[in-house]
């Protein structure tokens, strides 16, 4: 087996492990070639794959399932029932020690960085990204994760601030000598956020105010840069505090005013008020 044709193999289960784990594909893939083309795994790689265990999980004491043994590390390996649930059990054997410093870190150099920093040995996985050119299936997913860019938060109440934000909003659609609509637009969208910046909108963002959210981003915490998703559909102010420039969201109005129930957070300069 080659290495590229091991790439063909699990590019897609990484894909799928990296949505729900939140570590890079190219990282797993190139961890994956990291440990199967050592010269340790020589007598046993094939195996490896064939029994869903591209990251040569060892079997636990008492494991009585169908094993792999590796004739030159006298080890036994387990095997899985697919690729997805092999290399899933393999970040979670690993979270504290390794992968918990590079969740949601969605720029391999950054996630390389911070591996290295806790005294891995990086260089074999910049390799194999690098020359696999592995980055260009982390930003097709990465695409797909996070498609709200443009991202719409509105929220419907009569007020001077919303009335002024929809006006600065809705003008200047394109109008202008050598102004295109996507100039005018945002132009239009810094223009607003700076009004929302100056007044804090403070007034209109009580707590419960009800959001109808567009492919807009969700953020897990206050300081985080990588959203974890773009979500869609109706959500309530948490509180109304907006703090380091963002909202905590809840699902449910019953929710409002229970910390213990937010969702996530959204910026405060993706707000476009809506005066109905």
């Amino acid at each position: 087996m080659e290495k590229s044709e091991l790439i063909d193999l699990i590019k897609v289960p990484a894909v799928n492990v990296m949505k729900e784990k939140k570590v890079l594909a190219s990282i797993i893939i190139a961890e994956s070639i990291r440990i199967l083309f050592s010269d340790d795994m020589i007598t046993c790689y094939s195996d490896l794959v064939a029994g869903n265990n591209p990251m040569a999980v060892e079997a636990p004491k008492g494991y009585d399932g169908e094993t792999i043994y590796n004739e030159k590390k006298k080890v036994l390996y387990r095997t899985y029932d697919s690729l997805e649930e092999g290399i899933s059990n393999y970040i979670t054997v690993n979270e504290e020690e390794k992968f918990n410093r590079i969740k949601e870190v969605y720029d391999y150099k950054e996630a390389l960085s911070k591996l290295a920093s806790k005294f891995y040995d990086t260089a074999p996985l910049k390799t194999y990204i690098e020359a696999y050119r592995l980055y260009d299936i982390d930003n097709a997913q990465i695409k797909k994760m996070y498609s709200g860019s443009k991202n719409v938060v509105e929220y419907t109440g009569r007020n001077t601030v919303a009335m002024t934000l929809r006006d600065m909003v809705n003008t200047h659609d394109g109008v202008g000598i050598g102004k295109t609509r996507a100039v005018a637009e945002r132009e239009s969208r810094q223009k607003m956020a700076t009004q929302v910046k100056n007044n804090k909108i403070t007034g209109p963002l009580k707590a419960g105010t009800k959001l109808a959210l567009h492919s807009t981003n969700l953020y897990k915490d206050l300081k985080v840069n990588i959203p974890t998703r773009a979500i869609t559909g109706t959500f309530y102010l948490v509180d109304g505090r907006c703090v380091y420039e963002r909202y905590a969201i809840v699902l449910k109005p019953e929710y409002v005013g229970k910390s213990e129930y937010i969702l996530g957070y959204i910026d405060e300069s993706d707000i476009r008020v809506s005066a109905n």
